[in-house]
């Protein structure tokens, strides 16, 4: 019998949606896998930490560095090479990665990067383009050149790093569009990011959707939902202009989730429009998902979008834009509309609004899409990886 591939695997943060990946990939008999977390909570982050069991991990301390967003795990590098691992893994650009790289290169062992990140296409909204908002847009501009060449070498490692792994974990086409774009030679293995789908729709059966809907007094009304984390790049404010442009009285918006922008999008809201409904951060969505006929996410910068595999497992018709890495998901189930763009937004919703065939179909078809995309397939992908940059 053939000992296991011992693998470190640095995480930049605990993220709840990552543990069951983790979970399955210890189950494998071939695979002696350690999770190294390199914070416990972003402090932007509302979820309950639950490290959950089942797998290895190492929760690491950790130094703020001034002016600079990324951590710096002080022990990393020691204890990669004490541990002597057989395989590295690391998720991209963050300092951890960088030392999870030179620990591999140090110990001559394979390094897999984990990669999302995608390509934007910039679209400017020309509203925004007034004397006022131009200064200030100023300072910060100026900010970003300041910082690129403060921490260049820590720019410049993420890139070599990027370039120099052994293989890449790309969590969809976009990713490795992106990959290719800054030298990445590949191997590359993409795997889909996903949630634990199962589970997702057990939580979704579970749910008594006209006494929900009663609860919040939206019985007999179309529902338009949209889950995120409230930042400006989610694109919400395009969706609850969309909203009101649209003027029906059959129709509810049911906004979830908090952040640093809620209060910019509660100024959009009239006093007196009590078709609109923000909600704070809820880790229980099932129950907005079952009540929902349609899915909006309007980003336009999101590396993927684990909130589209959700409307997608709930089997919603869904509506998301082309800076969106889970775009590859559209397909005949939705609409792909630019980002920062009201009137596509509003067009899109229209048709699924008036066409009930339509929405049935395209939330059919949503189910079938997403069929795949589980966390047994994301986990037997980074098997394959892990095995091809060993060569057993």
């Amino acid at each position: 019998m053939k000992e296991k591939i011992r693998v470190a695997f640095w995480h930049n943060t605990f993220a709840p949606y990552r543990v069951p990946l983790f979970q399955q990939l210890a189950v494998f008999d071939d695979i002696d896998l350690t999770v190294y977390y390199g914070s416990e909570k972003d402090s932007h982050r509302s979820w309950t930490v639950d490290f959950g069991s089942g797998y290895s991990y190492v929760l690491l301390p950790h130094i703020s560095i001034p002016w600079y967003p990324h951590k710096l795990n002080y022990t990393l590098f020691t204890e990669l090479l004490r541990q002597k691992y057989d395989v590295f893994m690391a998720s991209e650009n963050e300092l951890g990665c960088q030392i999870s790289f030179l620990a591999a290169r140090w110990l001559k062992k394979p390094f897999i990067l984990w990669s999302e990140e995608i390509n934007y296409q910039i679209i400017r909204d020309r509203r925004e383009y007034t004397f006022r908002g131009c200064l200030r847009k100023i300072l910060p501009y100026f900010g970003r050149k300041i910082h690129k060449i403060v921490f260049f070498p820590f720019y410049y490692g993420a890139i070599y790093t990027k370039r120099h792994a052994d293989a890449y974990l790309a969590t969809g086409k976009k990713t490795e569009e992106h990959l290719a774009c800054v030298g990445s030679k590949g191997p590359f293995f993409r795997h889909g990011s996903t949630i634990d789908t199962g589970r997702f729709h057990q939580k979704l059966q579970e749910q008594d959707v006209p006494a929900l809907k009663r609860s919040y007094g939206i019985e007999g009304k179309k529902i338009i939902l949209s889950v995120s984390y409230l930042q400006k790049r989610k694109g919400i404010q395009y969706l609850i202009e969309a909203f009101l442009q649209l003027n029906r009285q059959d129709t509810v918006l049911l906004i979830v989730g908090d952040g640093e922008y809620k209060q910019e999008l509660l100024k959009l809201v009239p006093g007196n429009q009590p078709d609109i409904i923000i909600f704070g951060h809820d880790e229980d969505t099932a129950k907005y998902y079952a009540m929902a006929d349609i899915f909006a996410m309007p980003s336009f910068s999101d590396p993927w979008g684990l909130t589209i595999n959700e409307a997608m497992v709930a089997g919603l018709p869904v509506i998301t834009t082309t800076n969106v890495g889970a775009q590859e998901l559209i397909q005949g189930n939705g609409f792909l509309i630019p980002p920062r763009d009201s009137q596509a937004l509003k067009a899109a919703l229209q048709k699924l609004l008036d066409d009930d065939q339509l929405r049935y179909d395209m939330g059919q078809r949503s189910l079938e899409v997403i069929e795949p995309y589980t966390i047994e397939h994301t986990a037997e992908v980074c098997r394959t990886a892990i095995h091809a940059v060993t060569r057993i």
